[in-house]
């Protein structure tokens, strides 16, 4: 047992190493990433270390107990003699030609080269929030009615951008208000139509893709992603309900997976096939975005 774990610790210790380099990055990062990610990264990081400790102390003592009197028999498992086989085949080609194995490292990094810019800094997911709240703020000596003149102004515009349903403003604080601003501080309230959320009107709207079989098409394949994968990852986690659905203490579990799931893909279907055939049958005759009925809403 002893010379087994010596033989397997130095494999433990590189590669709890790399999982630990691989998240300094993030836990070096600074401002509002940083803030959230970090706690992330350091938890995960001392986990990581804690389960190298118990793999080079704990297992081994554990092994010698329960199998200290066990006769193992020689030889490896079936799933790794079948990924040896297929590493040794795969190898012995690599070492036939090495030159093919020393190109992938230039070609890697140019490729990166390439892709790290267009990849983003930003870690935080695109939320589908809304309702914003905008703070404007001049000058100190900002009159009421230059305020008042501006605050107005900015509503307009905000209300001219596709998709702005509401706008609703204040200026300056009550006088038993939380807050001590004067007349030159103002916040504005933004909600945005169901209609924002359409990555349909978005092409139409903003990229100015003219509304046709094109544009349902385009807007439908860029979704493909997203559909599948949540579809998929949905599904295999409810997987082993139906296949172990048949034994005791699962009567319940069973039959509702088997509902989710067919209603999982019957609504795939649908949101792949019907939506966007009904969206180019009345998409349309729908009604335009309603800027100018809308009114900017105020208070001081």
């Amino acid at each position: 047992m002893l010379a087994a774990s010596l033989e397997v610790r130095v494999a433990i210790f590189y590669a709890t190493l790399i999982n630990i380099v691989a998240v300094l990055p993030v836990m070096l990062a600074g401002g509002l990433t940083g803030a959230f990610f970090e706690p992330l990264a350091l938890a995960y990081g001392l986990a990581v270390l804690a389960s190298m400790l118990v793999a080079l102390t704990v297992t081994p003592a554990l092994g010698l107990i329960l199998l200290g009197r066990s006769r193992l028999a020689p030889g490896d498992p079936p799933p790794m003699r079948v990924l040896k086989r297929g590493y040794a085949w795969a190898l012995k080609w690599t070492l036939r030609s090495p030159v093919w194995a020393f190109a992938v490292v230039p070609v890697a990094i140019a490729a990166a080269v390439v892709v790290y810019p267009r990849i983003g800094q930003d870690l935080f997911p695109d939320f589908k929030e809304p309702d914003f709240l905008v703070h404007f703020v001049t000058k100190p000596d900002t009159s009421l009615p230059d305020m008042d003149r501006q605050v107005t102004q900015l509503q307009h515009e905000l209300l001219a951008i596709p998709g702005v349903a509401d706008v609703g403003s204040h200026i300056g604080t009550a006088p038993l208000g939380e807050e001590i601003n004067g007349v030159n501080f103002s916040e504005s309230w933004l909600s945005l139509s169901p209609s924002a959320d359409s990555h349909f009107r978005h092409l139409e709207r903003v990229e100015g893709v003219p509304f046709g079989p094109r544009l349902v098409i385009r807007g439908a394949s860029e979704r493909l992603s997203p559909i599948l994968m949540t579809a998929l990852a949905t599904a295999l986690a409810l997987v082993p309900l139906v296949l172990y659905g048949n034994r005791p203490g699962q009567e319940i579990e069973y039959p509702m997976a088997i509902v989710i799931l067919g209603g999982l893909a019957t609504s795939t279907l649908l949101n792949l096939f019907v939506l966007p055939a009904l969206y180019l049958s009345v998409g349309a005759h729908g009604s335009p975005d309603p800027a100018a009925s809308r009114s900017p809403s105020m208070s001081r």
